[in-house]
């Protein structure tokens, strides 16, 4: 088992493709409002994230990450998008709307459940962002899905996860609850299907979320403690 990297934000390093993209014009109001809490250059550098590659996220939404990973990897490379039909049932398909608002040449949004992403590898890395506790009340089959981020990654490639923490795994119903989800949980549902934990870092290590209150509650929303995992492809 490989020694586990714990990296403080202080110490991490952001290259100028990174800031760059981070302050790229396409960018929305709306994102540039949301980054003092998400924090994309920290993030990104962290997970190493570089121009050309090609990167996976699973559930990414109306496609915050996607908008700065996209010029991060830049023209060649690629970032596919998975949504679930669902998702777009109750939301909208606004990740359709970001790609053409924006001229992100190069995303490609997947509908796909999460169990079958349908990620055309070999990827650099897949992306979770803030979705690991969502598939557990929605009762995703998680084994399934941890193999295939893993069979569409390239050989020693990285599944990067972030997620609100919680004192303790307590069941779909809790998770739902709270929409967080304990750290060891997912480190041990993960490594179960075949990475390693490689690296953490403590980006949104924020010591007054006593970890109890649902995560859009107003006195917390933006700014719960979040564990940031790097995992390795072994094998």
């Amino acid at each position: 088992m490989a020694e586990v990297l714990v990296v403080a934000e202080a110490d991490i390093k952001v290259p100028e493709f990174i800031s760059a993209a981070v302050a790229d014009p396409s960018r929305t109001e709306a994102d540039r409002a949301l980054d003092p809490h998400r924090k994309p250059e920290k993030l990104f550098a962290f997970f190493g994230i570089e121009p050309g590659q090609n990167i996976g996220e699973l559930m990414c939404a109306s496609g915050f990450n996607v908008g700065v990973m996209s010029p991060i990897v830049g023209s060649e490379g690629t970032i596919h998008g998975q949504n679930s039909p669902l998702y777009l049932e109750r939301f909208g398909d606004r990740l359709a709307e970001r790609i053409s608002t924006s001229g992100l040449a190069n995303v490609e949004q997947i509908i796909a459940d999460m169990e079958h992403p349908g990620f055309t590898g070999p990827l650099d890395s897949v992306l979770s962002s803030m979705v690991y506790h969502d598939s557990v009340w929605m009762g995703v089959d998680r084994a399934a899905m941890n193999r295939a981020v893993r069979d569409s990654l390239k050989p020693g490639g990285f599944f990067c996860l972030v997620d609100h923490e919680a004192a303790a795994y307590n069941g779909p119903d809790e998770v739902k609850k709270t929409h967080r989800i304990a750290r060891q949980f997912v480190i041990d549902e993960v490594t179960a299907a075949g990475f390693e934990l490689v690296a953490e870092a403590d980006i949104y290590a924020n010591a007054e979320d006593a970890l109890d209150l649902m995560v859009f509650n107003k006195k917390i929303r933006h700014r719960t403690r979040r564990f940031v995992l790097k995992f390795r492809k072994t094998g």
